[in-house]
Parts: structure tokens; sequence; C-alpha cells
């Protein structure tokens, strides 16, 4: 894999994501997520691929994964096909979507609303699930319940209180 940056000046105008075809990949009952197209925040390991957690420097000093964490690799077993990674606040931290840090910029909210903000310790995931209709599913990390709030279709599910 290679970490492709489309939101830079220096990418072409005709910058596209080769997405897989369908057909290679017919359903299979040992493989059920045989052929789906997954996106991983980029804080997960992939062999060979670079972590960068939104750190240039921390992606850099580490180098390519040597191996793939846990959750990637029961994916790759069920088969899934990883499309690439996602971007995501710095360590999974809370941040000003746009000012906090300049290395990996937030995307915009593909619903264009002009309320809600991709920001968050999975923005990339949220905002890819909601912008490619080729994407099956995104792996995300939740750091302050951010994933556990917006997967819920009702609002009368969601208390303030923990229940063991």
């Amino acid at each position: 894999m290679k970490y492709l940056n489309a939101s830079t000046s220096e990418a072409s105008p005709n910058l596209a994501i080769a997405v897989p075809s369908r057909l290679y990949y017919p359903p299979r009952l040992d493989k059920p997520l045989h052929g789906l197209r997954v996106a991983i925040t980029d804080n997960i390991d992939i062999a060979g691929v670079r972590t960068y957690a939104s750190s240039w420097a921390y992606g850099e000093l580490y180098g390519p994964a040597p191996a793939s964490a846990p959750s990637v690799q029961k994916l790759f077993e069920l088969g899934a096909v990883i499309v690439g990674t996602t971007g995501m606040s710095q360590f999974a931290g809370a941040e000003d979507p746009t000012g906090d840090f300049v290395e990996f910029h937030t995307p915009w909210n593909p619903r264009g609303d002009g309320i809600r903000s991709s920001g968050g310790s999975s923005y990339g995931s949220g905002a890819a699930t909601g912008a490619y209709d080729w994407l099956d599913f995104a792996i995300g990390t939740d750091s302050m319940f951010g994933l556990i709030l917006f997967s819920y279709p009702a609002h009368t599910r969601i208390t303030d209180k923990h229940e063991a």
C-alpha cells in the first residue's frame, strides 16, 4: 500500500481511488466478508504499511508495520479487501478539526449540511463511509465514545447511565 493524500495541491486533478471489482469475489460460505471493501483508521497496523496516526514524524520514525493488528488479520481471514487507510485526529486525541494539527486536515462533512463536523478520532472512517457508496464499511477507533454515539439509530437508546 502507498499513502495517497488526495487533498494536497500536488494531487493530480484526475486522481482516483482504485476500487477492486466485485466480479473477482463471488460469495463464499467460508469467507463471509469475501470481497467487501473496508477502510482502516490510520492508527491500526497493516503489515507492510506505515501507520502514521496522523503524524508524519511517527510514521517516518517507526516505518512500515511488521505485522497486521489482530482485527485487520481477522478481516483478511474473513475475505475483506482493504482499500486503504483513513484519517484521524492526531494520536486519536480530541482536536479542533482545522486548527490544532496541520499535518493531516479533516475532510469536509460529506453531507455538506454545515452543521456536523467530521472531526474526531475516526473522522476519516466516518467521512469515507458517508462519501463513497462503493465502500462497504470502515474500521475506526473510539477514544471518547464517538463511534458509540453515532452508531445508534434512535436517540432514546443513549443514556448517561452505564449498565453492567
